[in-house]
């Protein structure tokens, strides 16, 4: 399963390192590197909060969380063709 979430903290960190992304956010390096490698999944709360922070789009923050929370949610967006938030990469073609 692609790891949407992860994906993006590490576009929106680019060049940044992870201990000053972690800052930045007031998190810990811990989460934020689980974060970024699909083992933890924050609260919306705290996704709302790093979408503040950062000046990011909070909708892909919470969908690509609940999307890596539950495929199904994924499959479902897609077959109804309701994915426009997603990677074009995830988002596979109408049949």
């Amino acid at each position: 399963m692609k790891r949407l979430l992860g994906s993006y903290l590490r576009e929106l960190r680019g060049k940044e390192s992870r201990v000053q992304f972690a800052r930045r956010l007031d998190l810990s390096y811990t989460f934020v590197r689980e974060m970024e490698l699909g083992n933890r999944l924050p609260s919306d709360e705290v996704l709302l909060d790093i979408g503040s922070r950062l000046g990011a789009d909070p909708r892909k923050l919470v969908l690509f969380a609940h999307c890596d929370r539950s495929p199904s949610l994924l499959r479902v967006l897609q077959e109804h063709g309701v994915a426009d938030l997603l990677p074009e990469d995830v988002v596979e073609p109408a049949q």
